[in-house]
């Protein structure tokens, strides 16, 4: 268990934080930003599906999935089971499904701590954003069911090396919450994971709060990226995992670093 889940967040944020200073916030709308984000978006995904190709992932869970991107390049990757899993119906009958032509499984339940059903809230201009939080009065609301990870990893197999990607919204810590079984595996290596720095949603908990359920289950963040000022992604994994691909690591730090110093003024 790390000693300090908290300094050991900070430190990964930090050095995101410090390597992308100035670049969002006021600038958030710049050009100089946008190539920030674009970026380090790009190098954080490649060195994830990189990551799990070398730590031999097998299995994958996509939560969050709308277009299950992450999903067809875990299967195309040679990735063996996934697991695509979206709680919007309308973008999981027009997006989310077609993933399974490709031999992935889908779902169309929500995630949260516990099996049952909840509000979800629908932007009318952003179908994308949807999620349990609400920012603003009038949004559309539906009532969907819902499931946990640890409940669906057991009903669909899902037994191998493991790794999830969850983008849900503002609601990690919960959607993580209802897996803790699939976190206390030793089969479950890798996990990117995106969270906010402060809320966007109302009532929505932050990165603190989920770095410490991640760190408290032995994951140690690994690198990070700026989506917003706000917003931003984080890859962990074991430290075995950590340990075997200390180049790999160490290349993507470097490629961030190089990010930075040729970024267009």
């Amino acid at each position: 268990m790390s000693s300090s889940p908290d300094k050991t967040t900070h430190s990964v944020r930090g050095e995101t934080l410090q390597l992308f200073s100035g670049v969002c916030g006021e600038r958030e709308r710049s050009r100089t930003a946008k190539y920030y984000r674009r970026g380090s978006a790009k190098i954080l995904d490649e060195f994830f599906f990189s990551l799990l190709e070398e730590a031999r992932i097998k299995d994958f869970m996509e939560c969050g999935a709308h277009e299950a991107t992450a999903t067809r390049i875990f299967l195309k990757n040679g990735g063996k089971r996934a697991l695509a899993i979206e709680a919007n119906p309308e973008i999981y009958n027009r997006k989310t499904q077609k993933v399974s032509e490709l031999g992935a499984e889908v779902v169309n339940v929500g995630l949260a701590e516990k099996v049952g059903s909840l509000d979800f809230y629908i932007p009318e201009k952003n179908l994308g954003a949807a999620s349990f939080r609400t920012k603003r009065d009038g949004e559309k609301k539906i009532v969907i069911p819902t499931t946990t990870i640890d409940e669906l990893r057991e009903k669909h197999s899902l037994n191998g090396h493991l790794a999830l990607w969850v983008d849900v919204e503002g609601f990690a810590l919960e959607v993580l919450s209802g897996a803790r079984k699939t976190l206390a595996s030793r089969e479950t290596l890798i996990l990117k994971v995106e969270m906010e720095h402060r809320p966007r949603w109302r009532e929505q908990k932050t990165y603190l709060e989920v770095a410490r359920l991640l760190e408290e289950a032995d994951f140690v963040p690994i690198i990070g990226d700026i989506e917003y000022v706000d917003q931003f992604n984080i890859v962990y994994a074991r430290r075995d995992v950590i340990a075997g691909h200390e180049e790999l690591v160490a290349s993507t730090h470097d490629r961030m670093r190089e990010l930075v110093e040729t970024a267009p003024l």
